[in-house]
C-alpha cells in the first residue's frame, strides 16, 4: 500500500505527504502544520502488526478528530479525512510511481508542464540575393599609455569612546516616553500565570508569574522578548477578581490567538503571537 496524506485546507493545501512508519504532524512535526491550535508534535502514523496504518492522538489538547469527533487512535483508510486545529486531510493513493523516490514526509509537488516553443516563421529576406559590400578598412588606432594610479591610503577615524553617563542619558532620551508612570496595585495572579515559549529565539523559556500587573516586551527587564522587532511593551498581564486580562496597545504586531485583540481575559491553551515568537498559556495553583 502506497498512500499518502493530503492537505485540503489552509497553507497545505494540496500538498502531499507520504505515510512512513513515525511520521509525525503539528508545529514542529515532519508535516509542520503552523496552526495555534495544534501540538508541537500532535500526532504519529504507525504501523500495526496486521499491515494497516493508524494514527494516534500524542496527548495534545485539542486532539485529532474525524467528522468533529475527538479519537485517541484510528486505522487509516483510503478517502477518509481528519482534521487537526483547522487543518483537515484526506488519506490517498499515490499512483504515479515517479513519486515514491520522493522522501518520505515531504510534500510531493508535480512540476507544472512547459508551454511549447512557438515556431518562427522562416527568414524570407535570406532568399533574396543581396549585392555583395566591398570591405572597409579602419586604420589602427596607438593605444594609449595607461599609468596606474597609486591609491592613497585610507585613514579610519577613531572612535570616538562615550562614558557610561553619556551612554545613560542617551538610552533615557530615547526611552523616556515609554516610562510613563502609571501606578497600580500590586496584586497576585490567582491562578498563576504560566509562559511556555513554543517558537522563536526563546523556545522551551518557562515563566511562571505570581504577581502582576506584569510588562512583558523588548523594554522589559524582567520579562524581555528578544524577537527582533518586537515592541517596547508587547503585552500586559493585569490580575482582576475575573481572572488575568491580556492588554496591548500593539494589536497589529501582537497577536492573541492568530487574532488582533486589544483586551481579554485569558484561558487555558490561549497563544500569544509576535512575529516568529508563539507563547503558549498556561495556568497552576
Amino acid at each position: 500500500m502506497n498512500w499518502a496524506i493530503k492537505g485540503l485546507t489552509g497553507a497545505l493545501l494540496n500538498q502531499v505527504f507520504q505515510i512512513r512508519e513515525g511520521l509525525t504532524l503539528g508545529r514542529l512535526g515532519d508535516v509542520v502544520t503552523a496552526d495555534p491550535k495544534a501540538s508541537s508534535i500532535h500526532a504519529r502514523i504507525l504501523r500495526r502488526n496486521s499491515g494497516e496504518w493508524c494514527i494516534e492522538d500524542n496527548k495534545s489538547k485539542n486532539g485529532v478528530r474525524i467528522h468533529g469527533e475527538r479519537q485517541e487512535s484510528f486505522i487509516l483508510s483510503l478517502g477518509m479525512t481528519f482534521s487537526i486545529g483547522d487543518l483537515e486531510f484526506e488519506v490517498v493513493e499515490m499512483v504515479d510511481e515517479s513519486l515514491e523516490e520522493t522522501q518520505p514526509g515531504a510534500p510531493l509537488i508535480v512540476p507544472p508542464p512547459v508551454p511549447p516553443t512557438p515556431e518562427v516563421p522562416p527568414d524570407l529576406t535570406s532568399a533574396v540575393p543581396q549585392a555583395a559590400t566591398p570591405p572597409i578598412e579602419v586604420p589602427a588606432m596607438p593605444v594609449p599609455e595607461v599609468i596606474p594610479e597609486v591609491a592613497s591610503p585610507v585613514v579610519m577615524p577613531k572612535p570616538k569612546t562615550r562614558i557610561w553617563n553619556e551612554i545613560l542619558v542617551e538610552f533615557l532620551e530615547k526611552n523616556h516616553p515609554l516610562m510613563k508612570v502609571r501606578p497600580r496595585e500590586v496584586r497576585p495572579l490567582q491562578p498563576a500565570v504560566v509562559l511556555d515559549f513554543v517558537r522563536g529565539l526563546q523556545i522551551n523559556s518557562h515563566w511562571v508569574l505570581g504577581y502582576g500587573p506584569r510588562q512583558v516586551g523588548a523594554a522589559s527587564m524582567d520579562l524581555p522578548i528578544l524577537e527582533p522587532g518586537a515592541p517596547a511593551l508587547c503585552f500586559e498581564l493585569i490580575p482582576d477578581d475575573v481572572g488575568v486580562w491580556f492588554e496591548t496597545t500593539q494589536k497589529d504586531l501582537v497577536l492573541l490567538n492568530g487574532r488582533p485583540i486589544d483586551r481579554q481575559l485569558l484561558r487555558v491553551g490561549d497563544t500569544i503571537g509576535i512575529h516568529e515568537t508563539l507563547i503558549e498559556v498556561g495556568f497552576i495553583e
